[in-house]
């Protein structure tokens, strides 16, 4: 799965929403459902992935590990370039 930000602006008074940014796993892997929840909370996301397998602890853990069937994972990104909306990936498991 994937994560598309989007922003809205107003041009001469008309409201239009334009892609502002794609967010990715990393470590991606079939069927762990990256982007099952997301949160937001001004400049940061966090995107669930109730199915991720990984039994690595902490952030920036082992992405290559799949011993643990459907842990699960957050992964958090924090916009690191205000207001150009770009985002710094952590995956906090």
């Amino acid at each position: 799965g994937a994560v598309y930000v989007f922003g809205r602006t107003d041009s001469q008074g008309i409201p239009a929403w334009s892609q502002q940014n794609y967010l990715k796993a990393a470590n991606v892997d079939a069927n762990d459902l990256f982007g099952l929840r997301v949160a937001i909370d001004v400049d940061t996301i966090i995107v669930g992935a109730p199915w991720e397998d990984s039994a690595s602890a902490g952030v920036n853990g082992d992405d290559a590990d799949n011993s643990a069937l459907d842990a699960g994972a957050a992964y958090v990104f924090a916009d690191v370039v205000p207001p150009l909306r770009i985002y710094l990936p952590l995956l906090v498991r």
